[in-house]
C-alpha cells in the first residue's frame, strides 16, 4: 500500500521533509501529523453546508480503512468544474471563526484558478495546531497552517507555537540551503514570528498564502485526475481510489518521472536525511557545500526539496511557476556552508557558494515545468509562450556575498544595515510545506 501524506511547512529554505515518499511506490508517511492530529475543537464553517453532518468525521479519520466514500463526501470537482466560492466554503472546517472568515476573504483576492484547483479536494481544514500544512489522500483534504492567515495579535495568539517536526533533520550535514521569493529585487513578503505583537494587512499575507495554496493544491491535482474519478466506483473510499495502481499510473508526477526523472543518487540520499529524518553516514556528513551545489547544478530540480520524493519535485516547480505567472515573483535558491555557531547569527554567517534566481528558466528544468503546468492547468494560458517571454534565462546569485546582500542583483550597496538576524534568517531557513 502506498499510504501518502503530503505536506508543506513553507518559507525560505530547504530544511524540510515531506510526508509523502521517495521515488518508489512504497512511500514515506509523516505518521505523526495524522496520528497526533486533534480536530475535536473544529467545526464546519458554513452551518448550512449540505455536508455539515459528515465533514468533520471524514476529515478526522486516522486509519485509511475508515476513509469516507466519494458518495458520502465527493470531491468539489464532482459538483462543478470550477467550484464557486459558496461551494468551496461549504467544505471548510476550522478551529476558530476568524480562520474561515479570512479564507473566504482570500478567495476574493487570489487568482481565480485557485478555485479550479480546489476542485481536486474534498475539504479545507484550518486548525490552530496544524504545522506544517499538508494534503492527505486518506481524506482528500488539504490541512492549512493558520500562520499564513492571521492579521491581528488577538488572532495570532490562538495559533500553536510548536516547531515543524523536521527542523532538526540534517543537523550533521555541513551545508545549508536557503530559499526566498523576490519581487522587484526585494523580498516579496515579510516573515512574522508567531509571538509578534503587530497587525498585518491582507497585502502582507496574500503572496505567502497564494504560494502555500499552489503547493498543496498541486499535490491534490497530481493525484486526483478527472478521468480516474469519473470512472471510479463512488461507493469506494477516496483513499482506495487514489491509492490504486490505476490512479498511481495517472499521477502527473509518475508520468513526469517516466519521461525525465531526477538522477542524482547523492541528493536523493540527502533528501531522505533532510526531509525524512534518516541518519547521515560519514559520506553525507563530509560533503562540502561545493559538492552539493555541483550535484544540484548538474541535475534538473528547482529545489533541494524535490529530492524528498516525486510529489515534492512537482509541487516546487508548480508553485514557483504560478507565483511568477500571476505576480511576477521570482524564486531564489542558494547553497551555503552551515554556520559554525548556533546563536546570534547575522547575514554575514551565510555566504553563498552557489545560487540561482528563476532556476525554472534553466532549459531542462523549464521543460519539466512546462509539462507539469500544461498537465494541471492546460487551458490557463499559452504556457510555451509564457515561458519564452518571461523565463528565458535564470540569473546567478553572486558567489562569496552573504545571503542578504544577494537580494538586489542590480546594486552593489550593502543591504539590511539594521539587520534583525533572528527574524530575517529564520524564515529563510525553515522547511517548506509537505
Amino acid at each position: 500500500m502506498r499510504n501518502i501524506l503530503i505536506t508543506t511547512s513553507f518559507f525560505i529554505a530547504t530544511f524540510v521533509i515531506n510526508g509523502c515518499g521517495s521515488s518508489s511506490k512504497k512511500q514515506y508517511v509523516a505518521d505523526e501529523l495524522i496520528l497526533n492530529s486533534n480536530y475535536t475543537n473544529t467545526f464546519v464553517y458554513d452551518k448550512n453546508s449540505p455536508y455539515k453532518n459528515v465533514l468533520k468525521g471524514c476529515i478526522s479519520i486516522k486509519d485509511t480503512r475508515n476513509s469516507c466514500s466519494l458518495n458520502k463526501l465527493p470531491l468539489l470537482m464532482q459538483d462543478s468544474d470550477r467550484p464557486t466560492k459558496k461551494q468551496i466554503m461549504q467544505r471548510v472546517v476550522v478551529s476558530h471563526q476568524w480562520m474561515g472568515d479570512r479564507f473566504a476573504e482570500m478567495l476574493d483576492i487570489l487568482p481565480n484558478d485557485i478555485k479550479k484547483l480546489l476542485g481536486a479536494t474534498t475539504a479545507i481544514v484550518i486548525d490552530d495546531d496544524v504545522r506544517p500544512a499538508y494534503y492527505w489522500r486518506g481524506t482528500g483534504a488539504i490541512h492549512l497552517d493558520p500562520r499564513y492567515l492571521w492579521l491581528t495579535s488577538k488572532e495570532v495568539k490562538t495559533i500553536t507555537k510548536k516547531d515543524d517536526y523536521r527542523n532538526n533533520f540534517g543537523k550533521d550535514l555541513k551545508f545549508i540551503s536557503g530559499w526566498r521569493y523576490i519581487k522587484n529585487n526585494k523580498y516579496a513578503y515579510r516573515y512574522y514570528r508567531l509571538d509578534s505583537n503587530v497587525t498585518r494587512s491582507i497585502d502582507d499575507i496574500k503572496y505567502s498564502f497564494a504560494c502555500l495554496l499552489y503547493h498543496e493544491l498541486s499535490h491534490a491535482n497530481d493525484f486526483t485526475r478527472f478521468n480516474v474519478i469519473e470512472n471510479a466506483n463512488k461507493n469506494n473510499s477516496i483513499f482506495k481510489i487514489l491509492n490504486s495502481d490505476l490512479s498511481y499510473n495517472e499521477y502527473i508526477s509518475t508520468k513526469l518521472y517516466k519521461i525525465t526523472p531526477l538522477k542524482s543518487q547523492e541528493l536523493k540520499k540527502i533528501g531522505s536525511i533532510l526531509y525524512h529524518g534518516e541518519k547521515a553516514s560519514s559520506i553525507e556528513k563530509n560533503y562540502e557545500t561545493e559538492e552539493i551545489a555541483q550535484f544540484f547544478d548538474e541535475d534538473k530540480a528547482d529545489d533541494l526539496y524535490a529530492y524528498s520524493n516525486q510529489y515534492e519535485d512537482l509541487a516546487m516547480l508548480f508553485e514557483a511557476t504560478m507565483m511568477k505567472y500571476h505576480y511576477g515573483i521570482q524564486r531564489d535558491l542558494a547553497f551555503m556552508p552551515k554556520p559554525t555557531k548556533d546563536s546570534n547569527l547575522t547575514c554575514n554567517d551565510y555566504i553563498v557558494v552557489w545560487g540561482k534566481r528563476d532556476r525554472i528558466a534553466d532549459e531542462e528544468v523549464r521543460d519539466r515545468d512546462i509539462f507539469i503546468v500544461k498537465s494541471i492547468l492546460p487551458n490557463e494560458t499559452d504556457w510555451d509562450d509564457f515561458f519564452a517571454k518571461n523565463l528565458s534565462s535564470s540569473k546567478e546569485l553572486e558567489k562569496g556575498k552573504n545571503w542578504c546582500d544577494t537580494v538586489n542583483t542590480k546594486t552593489k550597496k550593502k543591504l539590511f544595515k539594521k539587520l534583525e538576524p533572528k527574524e530575517l534568517m529564520s524564515d529563510n531557513m525553515i522547511p517548506p510545506y509537505l
